[in-house]
C-alpha cells in the first residue's frame, strides 16, 4: 500500500506530500553491520538525526536507516537515473559528481556513509574534503575503499589508487578526527568525526 509524507530538503527541489513508490515494498531492512557502526560509536549517540548515503546506486541503505532509525536520509549518486528512480520510491536525492560539484552543507548533526566511492575520482582529496564541508560538527563518516596500490585499476572504473593508511591520512588532513581504522588486505575503512 502507498503512503505520503511529507518531506523538504535544501538543495532538493522536491516539497509536499510525495507518493512512495510500491517498489519500495521490495526494498527489506538490512542489516549491514559494516554501515551501523557509523551509529554505534559512544561518541556520536543521540546527536545524529540525519543520515546520507553518498553513492548510494539502490536506496537500501536509505530504506534501513528510515525505517530501523526513523532518520531522514538523503542520497547522493552521480547516476541521474539512480536518484530519480530514488525519488520515485519517495526518497531524497541528489545526482551530483563530488569531484566538481559541492555538495550542500547539512544543517544537522549527520551520519555519512561513503563506500567505494572516492577510488572512481580523479581527485579524491578534493572528494574528501567535499564531504567535510558539507558536515556540520557533531556528525560522522564512515567510509571505505578498496586497496590496489599501483596503477588505477580502469576496467572498474577505479581512477585513484589507495595503499594502506592513505584513507586515514587524508580524513586527518581535511581535518576530521579518525576514531576508528580496519584496514584488511583488500580494503581500509574509517569511522571519523567532525569535531
Amino acid at each position: 500500500a502507498n503512503r505520503t509524507r511529507s518531506r523538504c530538503t535544501p538543495g532538493l527541489a522536491v516539497a509536499g506530500p510525495v507518493e512512495l513508490h510500491p517498489a519500495r515494498a521490495l526494498l527489506e531492512p538490512v542489516v549491514d553491520p559494516v554501515a551501523d557502526e557509523a551509529l554505534e560509536v559512544p561518541a556520536i549517540g543521540e546527536s545524529i538525526t540525519r543520515y546520507v548515503d553518498i553513492g548510494f546506486r539502490i536506496p537500501r541503505l536509505l530504506s534501513h536507516y528510515e525505517n530501523e532509525y526513523y532518520m531522514r536520509v538523503t542520497g547522493v549518486d552521480i547516476s541521474q537515473v539512480n536518484v530519480e528512480i530514488a525519488q520515485a520510491m519517495g526518497f531524497e536525492a541528489l545526482a551530483l559528481d563530488l569531484s566538481i560539484s559541492t555538495l550542500p552543507v547539512i544543517e544537522e548533526p549527520c551520519a555519512v556513509t561513503c563506500y567505494h566511492v572516492v577510488e572512481h575520482s580523479t581527485d579524491p582529496l578534493g572528494s574528501i574534503t567535499n564531504i567535510s564541508q558539507m558536515m556540520v560538527p557533531g556528525s560522522a563518516l564512515h567510509i571505505e575503499v578498496p586497496i590496489e596500490p599501483g596503477p588505477p585499476r580502469l576496467r572498474y572504473g577505479h581512477m585513484s589508487e589507495f595503499a594502506h593508511g592513505d584513507l586515514a591520512w587524508m580524513l586527518e588532513f581535511v581535518g576530521l578526527s579518525v576514531i576508528s581504522t580496519v584496514s584488511e588486505d583488500q580494503i581500509e575503512r574509517c569511522t571519523a568525526l567532525k569535531e
